[in-house]
């Protein structure tokens, strides 16, 4: 880093520390450089009094006795021998005194009688630079001692050397601590309950995703429950409709039995064959029509067990086969025998 000065469009010049480093600009190589302002020590160094012929003075006083006014640290301003020249209100606030009281008077003097000769050698080590700040405690007007950490630095005053004290209540910095400390707590509180509300979220997601999938799942049983009763009811109508047809068939049959038995020529064996196979006929349609509750229970149970009554209504429709082919056979008998 080298320093440079650069001159502003007022034509002021300013002191900058400048550095360069190669960098990557629209995939091109490129050198970048940085320009820094010089910055000014923490603690100002203002000269109130210039020398003949400068300009600005009334600007530097004025600029020194504001930042004296709004600073919230205690500074002090003292002769090279420890002499109060001057103080801010922060100051005075700081020892229970006003301006005055306290201009005209040794820094010690505001020190505890124990830590006046350490706190001096403290203030050279200071202005030496062999050491940034060190912690004391001063003592009010009554008699209260307040914790501080000091700073100085070496200055002009009225176009002699002085030295400026800086003092900062180090009870705030604790009671900052302790509330930043609570401030801290209290969002890793918030951030843990947040961290425990999303985990909750994630669970109460994930439970209804699943309850989501049983619901569709318990659709899609019912309606494949509901297509199987559909297939059940048209089985069910045709074995009616069979029924229906088997009534026709009986019909028939006791026509052809009251024609034989008007027939006087025919032998009273014939007869009894023919009712014979009338009652058998009979036994069977009973059986037909006996089977048709049982048929109905079965649609009901097929609601839970669809597949099963599928099959046993696949096993009903091949006996009702049969019933029916035994009576078409009988029927075909009876016609050949009366033919």
């Amino acid at each position: 880093m080298n320093e440079e000065t650069l001159k502003r469009l007022d034509g002021v010049e300013v002191g900058v520390d400048a550095s360069n480093i190669p960098v990557m600009f629209q995939n091109k190589q490129a050198i970048q450089f940085i320009f820094r302002e010089k910055k000014e020590p923490e603690i100002r160094e203002i000269i109130t009094e210039v020398p003949a012929g400068a300009t600005g003075e009334k600007d530097d006083r004025a600029e020194f006795q504001n930042l004296l006014h709004i600073s919230p640290d205690a500074i002090f301003i003292q002769e090279l021998d420890g002499t109060i020249l001057d103080v801010n209100p922060a100051a005075a606030s700081m020892q229970g005194l006003d301006r005055g009281s306290l201009v005209g008077k040794k820094i010690v003097q505001i020190l505890p009688d124990d830590k006046q000769t350490e706190a001096s050698e403290n203030i050279k080590k200071l202005l030496r630079g062999s050491m940034e700040s060190f912690e004391c405690a001063i003592v009010r007007i009554d008699r209260e001692e307040v914790p501080v950490e000091i700073r100085a630095k070496q200055i002009f005053y009225l176009d002699n050397p002085a030295v400026l004290l800086m003092m900062r209540d180090t009870r705030l910095n604790s009671k900052h601590s302790l509330e930043l400390d609570q401030l801290q707590g209290k969002l890793t509180q918030s951030e843990k309950l947040v961290a425990e509300q999303e985990k909750n979220l994630i669970l109460l997601e994930e439970r209804y995703n699943a309850g989501k999938e049983k619901i569709e799942n318990l659709i899609k049983d019912v309606d494949a429950a509901n297509e199987a009763m559909k297939v059940l009811q048209t089985q069910l109508g045709e074995s009616e409709s069979t029924l229906e047809s088997s009534a026709r068939e009986r019909k028939k049959l006791e026509a052809e039995i009251r024609r034989v038995q008007e027939d006087q020529d025919n032998s009273l064996t014939e007869r009894k064959v023919l009712l014979s196979r009338l009652q058998k006929a009979e036994r069977e349609l009973k059986k037909a029509q006996g089977e048709k509750p049982l048929l109905e229970d079965k649609l009901k149970l097929a609601e839970h067990q669809s597949k099963k009554l599928e099959e046993k209504l696949t096993k009903k429709e091949e006996e009702n086969q049969v019933i029916r082919t035994k009576l078409r056979k009988l029927g075909e008998l009876i016609m050949n025998e009366n033919s």
